[in-house]
């Protein structure tokens, strides 16, 4: 399995464990993709997330710069409007993952309600 696949997994456990109730995966549009999306009690969460094995091209964190956070949000309003969620609460979140290239976790951090500012 590659190892964003892996992260998608692990991520995913991560957050149902916290309660969070996955509604769908890899959502694609043509302005991006959406790794998981979940519910949050009442609050919809589009979900990046980013593993790495190495920090030699930075941590996870840095490679979620606003040009990627941008097309996350326009992803997101793409589902809201094909799922009809009308005016649901929601937000965009980050998990990080870092780990030994056997994939034994050395960190996962979760950063609910990335700001974007899309003017």
């Amino acid at each position: 399995m590659r190892l964003g696949l892996w992260g998608e997994e692990v991520a995913l456990k991560h957050l149902e464990a916290k309660g969070m109730v996955l509604l769908a995966r890899n959502f694609r549009v043509a302005a991006g993709e959406i790794d998981l999306i979940m519910r949050d009690d009442d609050m919809l969460v589009f979900i990046e997330v980013k593993t790495r094995r190495s920090l030699a091209y930075g941590s996870p964190e840095e490679s979620v710069t606003g040009k990627k956070l941008g097309r996350i949000y326009k992803a997101a309003l793409e589902f809201l409007e094909r799922n009809d969620c009308g005016p649901s609460a929601w937000r965009i979140d980050l998990i990080a993952i870092e780990c030994s290239r056997e994939r034994s976790i050395t960190r996962i951090d979760h950063y609910p309600n990335l700001a974007y500012d899309p003017s």
